[in-house]
């Protein structure tokens, strides 16, 4: 008898959580007005950190706490739960009518979580395709990016695998790098997710800077002059000495791309201990920044996404904080412990 009534609750929550997502997509509105692929004048781009998006099957990776048989007891229900979150976190980046052209990931477990993504949210309207990076994380929290094959062409990608990724003085995520074709525009993207600041800001920032060390050497073997976008979660705020590294030009050097940091935020995008932290960051090249054709930064479209449905009151500390899907092994069934943030890039 108990095992027949939490089957039906399984059931039941799975119709719920399917007809959640159906009013989601009626009532946005955005499969049959949006402009004809290639008309607009901008395109929208985003990163959010999904905090530990894994499927529920096992793999070779050190992934046993997100099984059914776990502690955490991740099933079909919850995963599908957070494919639905997902979809609705994204919807809320929109710009108008228009999803993000280019969303970057990090925490995602692996590619069938990526495809789910892409054929079972009603982001499978959106035309979306995706890149995984290689050298993964033994956790399975790999960098990612979904684009928009009727509005980019892509031309490249690789994996940038940091010296030493995997030792216990270097411990972090590959960075995953595509290039696109935009009309006439080449357009560089680097999706970062930074060495935790597991043990200490200070004694981990050894780390971060050596990551942002590697990351500067692979830009500068980019064209000179390149549109170069730089996301992710960097556990670092904006004027840390690991961001300086990249933004910071070298005036000995010639034909080296030199970078803004965008990101600016009253409240931040990740809060820890009651503090506000602005992790997720958006870097462009002086190129975007003050191109006079093509892709252009428009200025001041950085923002945190705020909307009211990804926050939640925060019970230990003052205010509010990002609903995530979990309160350390308490499962909270909402979105992340991120907020995304999003940009625009006009075309000119």
């Amino acid at each position: 008898m108990k095992e027949f009534q939490e089957k039906m609750q399984i059931i039941n929550n799975t119709i719920l959580l399917l007809l959640g997502s159906l009013f989601i997509g009626l009532s946005s509105g955005t499969h049959e007005m949006r402009p004809p692929t290639g008309e607009s004048d901008h395109i929208g781009v985003a990163f959010y950190n999904v905090e530990n998006f894994f499927d529920t099957i096992d793999s070779e990776l050190n992934d046993d706490e997100f099984l059914p048989s776990s502690t955490r007891k991740w099933n079909t229900y919850k995963y599908y739960k957070k494919l639905n979150s997902f979809f609705k976190a994204i919807s809320m980046c929109n710009n108008g009518m228009e999803p993000p052209a280019i969303t970057g990931l990090c925490e995602i477990e692996n590619e069938n979580v990526l495809k789910d993504i892409c054929s079972k949210s009603l982001l499978k309207y959106d035309n979306y395709s995706y890149l995984i990076s290689e050298g993964l994380d033994e956790r399975g929290i790999s960098t990612a990016m979904l684009y928009r094959r009727d509005v980019l062409k892509l031309l490249n990608h690789e994996s940038w695998i940091p010296p030493g990724i995997h030792s216990d003085s270097m411990h972090t995520r590959a960075l995953l790098y595509g290039c696109f074709r935009f009309r006439s525009d080449t357009l560089h993207v680097v999706i970062c997710h930074w060495p935790s600041r597991r043990g200490g800001a200070l004694s981990s920032e050894k780390r971060r800077i050596k990551v942002a060390r590697f990351l500067k050497s692979r830009l500068d073997s980019l064209p000179g002059y390149s549109k170069i976008l730089i996301m992710g979660d960097f556990n670092d705020e904006p004027n840390s000495l690991s961001l300086k590294i990249i933004t910071k030009a070298d005036p000995a050097e010639k034909k080296v791309n030199e970078f803004v940091n965008v990101s600016k935020s009253e409240s931040g995008s990740y809060k820890y201990h009651g503090t506000w932290y602005l992790f997720d960051q958006i870097l462009i090249s002086d190129e975007l920044l003050n191109s006079k054709s093509g892709l252009k930064y428009r200025k001041d479209s950085y923002k945190v996404i705020t909307n009211k449905f990804l926050l939640t009151d925060d019970l230990k500390y003052k205010g509010q904080r990002p609903a995530s899907s979990w309160w350390g092994y308490k499962y909270q069934g909402a979105f992340s412990d991120h907020l995304p943030v999003v940009a625009i890039l006009d075309a000119n």
